[in-house]
């Protein structure tokens, strides 16, 4: 992320898959320097919402995020916030999804995730 022309930091997002074939968009990490002031449940609310479009558009059934506070990291300004809209939400347990391809390996994948949103019956592409 660039923000006024100096690098911020970043955000991953793999691409998972269980037995069953459903596919997964995961959060992996956020890290970005950031100021108290920022509203991160609001910032993540929108990044979600560009990742539920191509979600649906790309034929996947959820979005996760790592139940683990240590992957999301800058805890205090992002990961609390974070982690607070996600409480609650069902979880998915370690190991039900995996990258494809030999040897991929990622930070969250040591834990489990919370569902921050799932295709429902219906939910037409866009």
């Amino acid at each position: 992320m660039i923000h006024a022309g100096i690098w911020s930091g970043y955000a991953a997002v793999i691409e998972m898959e269980n037995k069953g074939g459903s596919r997964a968009l995961a959060v992996d990490v956020i890290n970005v320097n950031t100021p108290a002031r920022l509203d991160w449940a609001k910032i993540f609310i929108g990044f979600r919402e560009h990742l539920v479009t191509r979600a649906i558009n790309e034929g996947f059934d959820r979005i996760l995020v790592p139940e683990s506070k240590n992957h999301i990291s800058n805890y205090e300004h992002i990961a609390a916030p974070i982690r607070a809209l996600h409480r609650g939400k069902p979880k998915v347990r370690k190991g039900e999804y995996k990258l494809s391809g030999p040897g991929a390996d990622f930070h969250s994948l040591v834990g489990g995730y919370r569902i921050s949103w799932e295709r429902t019956q219906g939910t037409p592409a866009m």
